[in-house]
């Protein structure tokens, strides 16, 4: 009994009294006060009953809902134990078997992943495929005057992980060539070491950090138009990848100021010959250094706030002169090397439904002595290559219409280039670097987030002596896989 019901029975006992007095006294004004706080009371009683059925009613609530809680906890715990046999076992029956479960992966597996035929190891096949169109006006020597389907473009990239700290990476590229054959380049491979978080170690041939479009943005689904901005790619200014090594990671937290890095040492950039002339600074990754001096090189990049990223890049190396190049032998004359330096910087503002980029490079190659002609059979001297300079520079903006409630205009993004290539110094550096004015308007599909149809026109005005303008049609359908 709680408190509340004892002082009630004092009362009643209290008025029991009162209401055994004579007759005479039963409803005087005192009387009556009495019987209405008892009806008061009772009530009172009554209400304090049904409060503490309620609160008991409660509690059973409660301990019914925590017990099928815990059964709950107990049920995935004991399930989630499951998974985890089930994994190891499928992983010893691979090691068993000798075999790849490329079709059938262990329960919970991340998806493309492939279970490899020893422990911890897992194997991932991504990259891109292309087919591509391109009409041209204009100079035929310069633009390429054609009205053709180009060559398809497959470039399967591989992923090999080891438990979580290991990876090794490549990419090969096929292309049909003009003249039917099937060309194959491999455009890198290394392995990286995932040291810490915040630092990976990477050994072999790599995508340049120089800049950010090579290394970001160069696979064909991802490039928001169907070439490279004038001064980028195959036969651009930039650096497009090196055999070397390079530590690369980045700081910071989400809704923080962020940064990335990229260092690299590599044999860097040498001296290239078409058609018997000394013709271009190669930017590739040579698999044989020509001389001890390395390159060195990286960017820094910086994410001050969400969406906008800033980026820094350089490259400095030793460019060695040739001799003896093709038939010619004794080649006479001094042979020395030039000193090369190259950085640039890049922006990037990239909120759907906006992508605005933009970046510059400008490279130096001072003068040196070489070898610049192949001549068979005649004396051949070596030449002082004068001073050479390129500089390039691309700015773009692309909005894709994803606001809109329409499943078909949604899809549909406008892209807009222009670009600007310069090059002075020795003459066949300059005809190699192209000098150009582009401007490039864009009209893409995006049938997935990795699938996309790509129309443009490019208007080219060729800077150089005797070049003229060019119109470039081009449409291209990629596919990141």
């Amino acid at each position: 009994m709680n408190k509340q019901a004892a002082t009630f029975a004092c009362a009643v006992l209290a008025l029991g009294g009162i209401l055994a007095v004579p007759a005479a006294h039963a409803e005087s004004p005192d009387t009556e006060a009495m019987l209405k706080m008892i009806q008061d009371l009772q009530q009172e009683l009554a209400a304090s009953k049904t409060q503490q059925q309620q609160t008991s009613e409660k509690l059973e609530a409660l301990k019914s809902q925590l017990e099928e809680n815990t059964a709950s906890v107990k049920k995935v715990s004991q399930e989630t134990k499951q998974v985890r046999k089930d994994t190891e076992d499928v992983q010893r029956q691979v090691v068993a078997n000798n075999v790849t479960l490329a079709s059938d992966p262990p329960p919970n597996s991340p998806a493309g992943l492939t279970v490899m035929p020893f422990p911890n190891a897992l194997f991932h096949m991504g990259g891109y495929a292309t087919a591509n169109y391109r009409a041209t006006t204009g100079d035929e020597d310069r633009a390429g005057k054609i009205n053709s389907f180009l060559g398809a473009q497959f470039n399967p990239v591989f992923h090999f992980t080891y438990k979580d700290f290991l990876l090794a990476e490549a990419e090969l590229e096929f292309e049909v060539g003009d003249d039917g054959e099937t060309e194959v380049d491999l455009e890198y491979a290394s392995i990286d070491w995932l040291a810490t978080n915040w630092l990976t170690f990477v050994a072999g041939s790599f995508l340049s950090p120089v800049g950010f479009w090579q290394q970001n943005l160069h696979p064909t689904w991802i490039n928001k138009l169907p070439d490279p901005p004038a001064g980028w790619g195959h036969h651009g200014i930039a650096p497009l990848n090196d055999l070397g090594v390079m530590a690369r990671g980045g700081f910071g937290k989400v809704g923080h100021p962020l940064l990335n890095y990229g260092v690299y040492v590599g044999n860097g950039p040498q001296l290239e010959f078409e058609d018997g002339n000394l013709a271009h600074l190669g930017q590739g990754s040579f698999g044989l250094d020509d001389n001890n001096d390395k390159a060195v090189g990286g960017r820094i990049g910086i994410v001050p706030i969400p969406y906008l990223e800033i980026g820094g890049s350089f490259e400095v190396a030793q460019v060695q002169g040739q001799r003896n190049v093709g038939p010619a032998e004794d080649v006479s004359g001094p042979v020395t090397d030039g000193q090369y330096t190259l950085w640039g910087v890049d922006a990037g503002y990239t909120m759907d439904p906006w992508n605005i980029r933009g970046e510059y490079i400008h490279a130096e190659l001072d003068s040196f002595w070489s070898q610049a002609h192949v001549e068979d059979g005649e004396p051949v001297h070596t030449m002082l290559i004068p001073a050479n300079e390129w500089s390039a520079w691309y700015a773009q903006v692309a909005y894709r219409l994803s606001k809109l409630n329409n499943p078909i205009l949604q899809n549909v993004e406008f892209v807009g280039r222009y670009g600007q290539v310069r090059a002075s110094g020795f003459e066949h550096f300059v005809e190699h670097a192209g000098p150009e004015d582009e401007t490039t308007i864009g009209l893409n599909y995006w049938f997935s987030s990795s699938a996309v149809f790509k129309s443009a026109v490019s208007w080219k005005d060729f800077t150089a002596e005797d070049n003229i303008d060019a119109t470039v049609y081009r449409a291209q359908f990629a596919y990141g896989f």
